[in-house]
């Protein structure tokens, strides 16, 4: 406790400021809709998402809506990487699931991301404009086979996310990165999630010197 005491005092008059009045979900469950809070990932964890865009599709000999199409929001981007999906807390590359009938594209939430051109393609209500930007998701499409014995129902998707490019301080590079001093640096001045700080009231060779000793300890 007395190192990381010392570590976070120079920032703990921020605490109360920074902790939203948020309910916590005690399991990872895709929500529906597009009234949702969308989070901030920072580091690496498994995380859920909300469901903004859902529709059936059908091809040509299979079975009556043989495709369903999912697009998911997991968090604010740029993010470094959206890794393996599961479905049913169960990994894509698990031998039950056959790949022909799972579909997956990630979208890191670049600013100037472009929309799904595979699911424009479709033609079931998605359009060019729809490129979320700024924002980290999942288009996900599952394929029934004719004996409707592939997915029993809808899968829980979920999606390991290593999260949130902050700036490093010290080189004023937009970074993948675990540094708590850089991530909180990174929230206290994001006007889109955070709390739209100008980055000049901060005491930057502070946030340096903290990020190098959680470096030097983690080391």
């Amino acid at each position: 406790m007395s190192f990381l005491s010392d570590l976070l005092s120079p920032f703990s008059f921020l605490w109360d400021w920074l902790t939203p009045d948020v309910k916590q979900d005690g399991m990872l469950v895709s929500k529906t809709g597009t009234n949702q809070f969308i989070p901030v990932i920072y580091g690496e964890q498994r995380a859920s998402g909300i469901i903004v865009f859902k529709r059936s599709s059908d091809i040509s000999g299979g079975p009556f809506n043989d495709y369903l199409h999912y697009v998911i929001i997991i968090c604010e981007g740029e993010i470094e990487e959206l890794g393996t999906v599961y479905f049913d807390n169960i990994s894509q590359y698990d031998r039950q699931y056959d790949s022909r009938y799972y579909h997956i594209e990630r979208f890191t939430g670049a600013d100037d991301q472009i929309a799904c051109q595979t699911l424009i393609d479709h033609r079931i209500g998605w359009s060019s404009q729809s490129k979320l930007s700024g924002l980290a998701y999942l288009y996900v499409r599952l394929r029934q086979d004719k004996d409707l014995s592939k997915w029993k129902g809808e899968p829980e998707v979920t999606v390991m996310v290593k999260g949130k490019k902050v700036k490093n301080l010290a080189t004023n590079v937009f970074e993948y990165s675990t540094s708590p001093p850089y991530c909180l640096a990174d929230y206290l001045t994001r006007k889109r999630y955070g709390k739209g700080a100008d980055q000049t009231i901060l005491n930057v060779p502070s946030f340096i010197a903290s990020a190098a000793k959680t470096s030097s300890y983690v080391n």
